[in-house]
């Protein structure tokens, strides 16, 4: 979930993008499941015109732009809050992205996301500026336990981030209690 201003809450769900209003406490879609595009032609459409599936993760830059990331389609999309426009912001065949964090710090997106290539769980940063992919943490497999950086991890879903300051991240696992 994510506040987009003091009284709009988006959060997302496998197929939609719901909408609270938190003066009235009424809910409606924001986005998705009303129409038929799929990821190959989002950019350029309207809310009302696409259609998510798997959608998890999803971020506020904190001025414009909801980015919610769609495992099955391997895409991370921008929605302009200004313009009810969509466009893929990044598509990649080698990563499911899951949840996704802003830095606002490095203009950054930061992401938990699997890399097919390796088969790894990642915390990876896409730079909006030079449209750039890097792994900052990743999981490698030592002696039946799987670490990042010496943080013995599960899995995506009990895995998360939280600013503490700057670019300051931290990152825990509380599938076992790991800090």
């Amino acid at each position: 979930m994510v506040f987009i201003n003091s009284s709009q809450l988006l959060a997302s769900t496998y197929d939609t993008v719901n909408e609270v209003n938190m003066d009235t406490l009424q809910e409606q879609t924001y986005a998705g499941l009303r129409g038929y595009r799929n990821s190959s032609v989002y950019t350029g459409h309207r809310t009302r015109d696409v259609r998510f599936t798997n959608g998890y993760g999803i971020t506020f830059d904190g001025n414009r732009f909801v980015y919610l990331s769609l495992s099955d389609s391997y895409t991370i999309l921008a929605i302009d809050t200004n313009t009810d426009e969509v466009k893929v912001e990044l598509q990649s065949s080698s990563i499911y992205p899951y949840k996704l964090y802003f830095d606002v710090t490095i203009n950054s997106l930061l992401m938990i996301i699997s890399d097919r290539s390796y088969g790894r769980l990642n915390v990876g940063k896409w730079n909006l500026v030079t449209k750039e992919l890097s792994f900052l943490l990743s999981r490698t497999s030592v002696s039946n336990s799987e670490t990042i950086s010496g943080l013995d991890i599960g899995s995506y879903w009990c895995t998360e981030a939280v600013n503490v300051g700057g670019s300051i991240w931290m990152i825990g696992d509380h599938g076992r209690d790991s800090r």
